[in-house]
């Protein structure tokens, strides 16, 4: 049994209503129900946007501590400090947004992580937590657990939940109610 492999979460924003306009010259391409992840930060702000493989990359810079809101464009997003293709008054337009979180599975640095089935011995089932920095196991991140199911089959391990539903020294049947 392995639960999950190669999955980063991430800060993101999903925008809810955006207008048309333009960023420098260019019309943005962003639209209502997007989800654009945080991709990175300096200070207060946070650059939300998406690459695509696009010759042009729109996205949105969040202020946290002002909440005021910009739009770029940039065709290089290895140069995204001093973009000049800012649309500073981007509060005009009435862009409106909310924060959620991503999933990815294309991360260099993504940890990935396995829950195995180590086996029954009476009412109590084992498991191996491992994780992996990609894709080197880390001894520090390596664990093992066992929980007794003989009164409640429901097993809890760091935010994930899972039910048991028969289990036997060599195999286990189950149903996951809650990822990690």
């Amino acid at each position: 049994m392995i639960l999950n492999k190669n999955i980063v979460k991430k800060e993101a924003i999903s925008i809810v209503k955006i207008p048309d306009f333009k960023v420098g010259m260019r019309k943005h391409d962003l639209y209502n129900g997007l989800v654009l992840p945080v991709q990175q930060s300096e200070g207060d702000e946070y650059y939300y946007y998406n690459i695509t493989g696009r010759e042009y990359i729109f996205g949105l810079i969040i202020n946290k501590k002002s909440n005021s809101i910009k739009s770029f464009v940039t065709n290089n997003p290895d140069t995204f400090f001093g973009l000049n293709s800012v649309r500073k008054n981007a509060e005009k337009y009435n862009i409106e947004y909310e924060y959620t979180e991503v999933y990815s599975n294309d991360c260099n640095t993504c940890y990935s992580y396995e829950f195995i089935y180590n086996g029954k011995t009476g009412n109590n089932i084992k498991f191996i937590y491992k994780e992996y920095i990609r894709d080197l196991a880390r001894s520090s991140f390596f664990q093992e657990v066992e929980y007794d199911i003989s009164e409640n089959k429901i097993i809890k391990y760091k935010n994930m939940e899972i039910e048991i539903i028969e289990s036997s020294p060599s195999e286990v049947k189950y149903k996951i109610l809650k990822h990690l």
